[in-house]
């Protein structure tokens, strides 16, 4: 195959297209090469659109395009605001991994940056590690395919937003199609005894030790709960730092990541302000 025959149809294997899959035709997806020594390459599906039941399956491509590799896909993109933004080329967390499972589902909100779905891997990989076997870190809005406005949000627009679940005591993971959360953990300016305040704290730990990880939302009954608990140890000072009180955050903890420094349209948020804010 020539060079200027190679350079076309690297550039059509991106188009839309008509794809053979396994005796059937998926129509509309971008497929992605892998080239395998000693046998047939082979396509894999890797389009957020996919119809469900179809993401990771095999094609066979064309003879013309056996051994072609082709570039990974674009990275993504976060731009403008978290509450004014929108995502381009965005990343798509799985359903379950290793220490964390997706809820809410029915809404389709699985959308991040690729640093964001990075961090969110990391810290359930981490957290499950410190406790195995237990309930994982159940995970809900992100953003959506394209970013931008999010019903029941003023933020979660450029893919950098998350929503995890508070832990409550005994905890078992709610049913991933559930709307909202199980509980909230605030009642009267007070929290509950159902939280649980040293696997809360194990988290938050967790998720402000990640890459990126640039600040938490909570509510302030539960923010002042941990300065009680953990505020006189000053290792704890930059934990402190980056958990900041909010309105309606009684059952979820609200991640949010800092701009990618790659992103150049991200409008970055400015950091927490220096202190345990205790």
């Amino acid at each position: 195959m020539t060079k200027a025959t190679t350079s076309s149809v690297l550039k059509r294997a991106f188009l839309p297209a008509a794809l053979l899959l396994l005796g059937g035709v998926v129509q509309g997806q971008e497929a992605f090469f892998l080239s395998m020594a000693g046998a047939p390459a082979m396509f894999e599906l890797r389009s957020a659109a996919l119809r469900p039941g179809l993401q990771g399956a095999l094609v066979i491509p064309p003879p013309a395009l056996r051994g072609v590799i082709m570039a990974p896909p674009p990275s993504s993109q976060a731009v403008g605001r978290h509450s004014r933004g929108r995502l381009l080329n965005p990343a798509l967390l799985p359903m379950e991994g290793p220490g964390f499972v997706k809820i809410q589902r029915r809404r389709g909100r699985h959308y991040g940056t690729d640093e964001l779905i990075v961090a969110l891997k990391g810290i359930g990989a981490r957290y499950a590690a410190l406790y195995p076997g237990e309930a994982r870190i159940q995970v809900g809005d992100m953003s959506g395919p394209k970013g931008g406005r999010v019903g029941r949000h003023g933020s979660h627009e450029s893919g950098l937003d998350v929503d995890v679940a508070m832990i409550a005591s005994g905890e078992a993971e709610q049913d991933p199609d559930r709307e909202g959360f199980d509980e909230s953990f605030v009642r009267k300016g007070g929290v509950l005894p159902r939280f649980d305040i040293e696997r809360n704290w194990a988290f938050v730990s967790v998720a402000v030790g990640s890459a990126g990880v640039g600040r938490i939302f909570l509510d302030r009954s539960i923010k002042k709960a941990f300065c009680s608990r953990y505020g006189v140890d000053p290792a704890n000072e930059e934990i402190l730092r980056k958990l900041r009180p909010q309105k309606r955050h009684g059952d979820h903890f609200h991640l949010r990541i800092d701009c990618p420094p790659e992103d150049g349209r991200c409008r970055p948020q400015a950091p927490p302000p220096p202190g345990s804010g205790c």
